[in-house]
């Protein structure tokens, strides 16, 4: 009966059916309600579609929302729009990254909204530590310049793999140097 299919739709079992032939307020009710779970499934299928479509790296796959009407609209939508704020927001991360690795350490990456804002700040630390050895570098190569052969990399700015790179750097350094002393 009606009451069944519907509670079996609370609990999330859109597998019902609840159609009943006939011309009265139940029959009608009941077409109604197997129209909502159509509507449903076809929400939930489009989302799983996209979901599948952004996994496998199509990110301008959106819902059709003008296959829905009223708040079924309303949630395809939202799905868009949260969809294309990630996008965007991705995009404009991986534009930085790209100018960074392409040596522009000026970039500025707008400022991400709540949590994204990590991003603001591994992009930030990406950016300080290669100025950070650009700087060190452009100094020891200016004083070698110079004349002045002792200067070195001050490997006490550097922690992990920049610090050991650093730290060759002045090995490399001394290797040249030594022979001239």
């Amino acid at each position: 009966d009606i009451l069944d299919v519907t509670n079996e739709i609370v609990k999330g079992n859109l597998d019902v059916v609840a159609a009943q032939n006939g011309k009265n307020e139940i029959a009608d009710l009941s077409r109604n309600v197997d129209m909502v779970i159509q509507t449903f499934k076809r929400l939930i299928s489009d989302m799983n579609s996209i979901i599948g479509d952004h996994v496998e790296g199509d990110i301008d796959a959106v819902m059709d929302v003008t296959s829905f009407e009223g708040e079924y609209r309303t949630v395809a939508e939202g799905v868009n729009e949260i969809t294309a704020s990630y996008v965007d927001s991705t995009i404009k991360i991986l534009t930085a990254v790209q100018e960074i690795a392409s040596s522009n350490f000026d970039v500025k990456l707008e400022q991400m909204p709540g949590k994204r804002k990590i991003a603001n700040e591994a992009i930030d630390k990406v950016k300080d530590n290669l100025a950070k050895v650009s700087n060190e570098l452009g100094d020891v190569i200016k004083s070698a310049a110079a004349g002045n052969l002792n200067d070195r990399v001050d490997t006490d700015m550097f922690t992990g793999d920049w610090a050991e790179i650093m730290g060759d750097v002045n090995s490399l350094l001394e290797a040249f140097v030594a022979p001239i002393r």
